[in-house]
């Protein structure tokens, strides 16, 4: 046995007796009050708003399945729903509650150094709590929250400090807690000049920046009066970097889930404000600049965000460069309308929290803003100014799925700009033809409830899938296409019959396609192992979400009838797109067929509903 084999074995045993010494009704016990029904345990949701229970443990087969959101899966995929982890963070903390030792690792040394400088930070936020809350200097910064409008509850809510004027404070607090003021100078929190280490924040208002687990990484500080910088940040260091966390987001994280909607803001004090006032699924970006790894920290817990900028240029900058971050990870944006000059902060004190919610309501999803944008970009009375318009909004057009809402948005744009609706309509088309590349008609269109997997460059990353339309068809494909993986995921010999008679490419569905993909390149087990437990990371989360699906709600299925049903089902799919292309006379792309294009498209309609009636009689009928 190789090193590598050996390494992988040992880790599949952790996997075993971790999972084993943590019964799956106990650790769920712990987060969700649970009632026995039957042979399950039954409560509400954690992972959706819900009065009605139906959130359901299974201790016999040790997975949990909720009827109301589908998210299911082991006790391993609980803690990593729940508490945000990845899977072997998830694994170390049931270690550690099951009093399981953790193998040693070449990254136990960073983890050790990782772990003093967070205790140095979360000393530094009590020191500076205590300043702003006890403290007779303190009493500057609690006079400014106070002008502010901020209630004490919030500040201590959000642990905010106050740093006292003077060059030594803090870094004398640390010197008699005996911490090595080399590392707080890493940390930005002091400094080194002259006459030694001197403290950096001074006579500003401190907001600790958290991780999504509430662990203090980094710090913001206000000046009180005028001065520059306006806001000094922590550098960028071994635990702070500010393109991957969003200010309040360890709060709001709970909100966030519960009602699907993150609110995007710029400002530490916009964040503050908006808790106050209710609004507790605010978070804010540290910066204008929305990054790439804030997007998909948001995606973990909600699909709809609402982008409340302030008001001005820099603002609605960024709320463009934000939409475009957001969109491509396939969450649905909507942007905050504020009268010019305003920020959240200023108007939530102004206006007050029900008009702030009247304008939350009123927020213009992507589309509308976009047009909006146009109409404001372009000289309508000329005729390059329509032309300009109308190219301006062909991408957001043309990617909407629905040909009712694309229809009811081409109308709206015509009529603004005052141009016949059938000029639209033609340069959509003409937009669609030569950037349209998938089938409309067996597009891989994905329904509710189910999680997808796309291929990037770091791996395959895990989100919720949007609501889209299916034809009975394409639901029934989708259907049989997840169960042959349940199949798959339950024993190694129908697992091997599977990939013998269907590669990836078979799969229509990415979802599905890409998870077979990283499924194979998995190596056999041991007998006395899942394939789940080969498994790490987001391929474990579906895998787990499924077979939890599978053991709630229909057990084991018949490989052979689903092989013959997706045949069956991909044949009906090819004859229902033939006969929308035999009726309209054109292709995917919705160009002309020729004659001879047309008659090959009749004799294949012909071939393929022979056969269909011929070896499939039962199923000729159906949908």
């Amino acid at each position: 046995m190789t090193g590598d084999n050996l390494d992988r074995l040992r880790q599949q045993e952790l996997i075993q007796e971790i999972k084993e010494k943590n019964d799956i009704v106990s650790v769920i016990s712990e987060y969700v009050s649970l009632r026995k029904a039957g042979r399950s345990w039954v409560g509400l949701c954690p992972f959706h708003s819900e009065k009605t229970g139906s959130f359901n443990v299974n201790p016999e087969k040790q997975f949990f399945y909720c009827f109301g959101c589908s998210a299911g899966g082991d006790v391993f995929s609980f803690i990593m729903k729940r508490e945000n982890l990845e899977f072997m963070e998830a694994a170390r903390k049931l270690a550690e509650r099951a009093g399981i030792a953790w193998p040693e690792s070449n990254d136990h040394q960073a983890d050790q150094n990782k772990n003093e400088l967070l205790k140095i930070n979360q000393l530094a936020a009590s020191y500076f709590h205590y300043c702003l809350s006890r403290t007779e200097q303190g009493k500057r910064g609690r006079e400014y929250l106070e002008r502010r409008g901020i209630d004490p509850e919030i500040w201590r809510k959000f642990s905010l400090g106050y740093a006292p004027p003077g060059w030594h404070h803090l870094t004398e607090t640390l010197r008699k807690k005996n911490v090595p003021l080399e590392k707080a100078s890493t940390l930005g929190l002091v400094s080194f000049g002259e006459n030694g280490y001197y403290d950096r924040f001074r006579d500003r208002i401190i907001f600790p920046i958290c991780d999504p687990q509430g662990n203090v990484v980094g710090f913001g500080g206000r000046v009180l009066d005028q001065g520059e910088p306006k806001y000094l940040n922590s550098p960028e260091t071994a635990l702070f970097h500010k393109g991957r966390f969003l200010y309040g987001l360890q709060l709001a994280k709970e909100t966030i889930r519960r009602q699907n909607q993150a609110i995007i803001m710029e400002g530490y004090m916009d964040v503050v404000q908006a808790h106050q006032g209710g609004f507790q699924q605010a978070i804010a970006s540290l910066g204008t600049a929305l990054t790439q790894d804030q997007v998909k920290l948001i995606k973990r817990y909600g699909s709809e965000v609402i982008l409340a900028y302030d008001a001005d240029t820099a603002g609605q900058n960024a709320t463009l460069r934000g939409m475009g971050l957001l969109r491509e990870a396939g969450l649905t944006v909507k942007i905050l309308r504020l009268p010019a000059g305003e920020d959240p902060d200023s108007f939530l004190k102004k206006a007050g929290e029900k008009a702030f919610r009247e304008q939350l309501a009123q927020a213009p999803g992507l589309i509308e803003f976009k047009i909006e944008q146009a109409l404001r970009k372009y000289d309508l009375n000329s005729s390059e100014g329509k032309l300009g318009a109308v190219q301006a909004v062909l991408p957001e057009l043309g990617e909407i799925e629905s040909s009712v809402a694309r229809e009811f948005y081409i109308r709206q744009l015509a009529r603004e700009i005052g141009v016949s609706e059938n000029a639209v309509f033609a340069e959509v088309d003409d937009w669609l033809a030569k950037n349209r590349k998938k089938s409309p008609v067996l597009d891989n269109k994905l329904i509710p409830s189910y999680t997808k997997m796309t291929t990037e460059k770091n791996g395959l990353s895990v989100g919720i899938i949007r609501n889209a339309e299916l034809s009975p068809i394409q639901a029934a494909i989708f259907e049989a296409e997840k169960e042959l993986l349940q199949i798959a995921l339950q024993e190694y010999d129908k697992f091997a019959r599977i990939k013998e008679e269907l590669k990836a490419e078979d799969f229509q569905f990415a979802v599905w396609r890409d998870f077979f993909g990283a499924l194979q390149d998995t190596e056999p087990a041991p007998e006395n192992h899942q394939i789940l437990d080969e498994l790490t990371g987001p391929i474990r989360e579906l895998a787990s979400t499924l077979l939890a699906e599978q053991q709630f709600k229909s057990g084991t299925g018949d490989l052979a009838g689903i092989l013959n049903r997706l045949d069956m089902l991909r044949l009906k799919a090819r004859i229902q797109k033939l006969t929308e292309q035999i009726a309209t006379g054109k292709d995917d792309s919705g160009l002309q067929l020729s004659e001879a294009d047309l008659k090959a498209k009749l004799l294949e309609f012909t071939e393929l509903n022979r056969k269909l009636k011929k070896e499939y009689p039962s199923f000729s009928a159906e949908l």
